[in-house]
């Protein structure tokens, strides 16, 4: 369970990332309509990145995580 949710975070942050990049790409080329339809898809992925960084679920897994690594480090 912990392992997809991490997965699902790790895709969401790859979706902003890439729509950060061509947005800026298409910003620079002035293409408005394709500015406008990145923004809004940037929005929207921003959101699901969001909603899964506030989900118990993976508050949950990071939490266990975190712990697993410090009992690792004594």
């Amino acid at each position: 369970m912990g392992k997809d949710i991490f997965e699902a975070y790790f895709n969401a942050n790859r979706q902003v990332e890439l729509l950060k990049e061509q947005l800026f790409k298409h910003e620079i080329s002035r293409d408005k309509s394709k500015v406008n339809k990145l923004k809004n898809q940037y929005e929207e992925a921003l959101k699901i990145k969001k909603n899964i960084e506030e989900s118990e679920q993976f508050k949950n897994c990071a939490l266990k995580l975190i712990k697993g690594v410090l009992a690792g480090d004594k």
